[in-house]
């Protein structure tokens, strides 16, 4: 009967310490990957005025729309909703 027990202390011993090294791996790969690749969240996030977006720049009501350049870069300027705010979107593809 001892003998279980020490199996079964010494197989959750085991799991544990494979558990813990894989949650340090991915740490250590979470740390590498922002220090040394600079992959962070997203920040200095440019905030914009819904409702004066249309009145003057880039997004007034001629410009909306698709527009195909010499080059054959398409650029698509829209006013979108989301999540009941509005906002706006600059797509380019090539």
């Amino acid at each position: 009967m001892a003998a279980m027990e020490q199996d079964v202390q010494r197989s959750e011993i085991r799991w544990a310490l494979w558990v813990s090294l894989f949650v340090l791996v991915i740490f250590g790969l979470t740390v590498f990957a922002a220090l040394a690749l600079h992959r962070n969240p997203p920040s200095n996030l440019e905030r914009i005025d819904p409702k004066t977006l249309h009145l003057s720049g880039e997004f007034t009501e001629p410009n909306l729309g698709t527009r195909v350049e010499q080059n054959g870069q398409v650029t698509t300027r829209i006013v979108a909703t989301q999540f009941a705010f509005r906002t706006a979107m600059r797509c380019r593809s090539r």
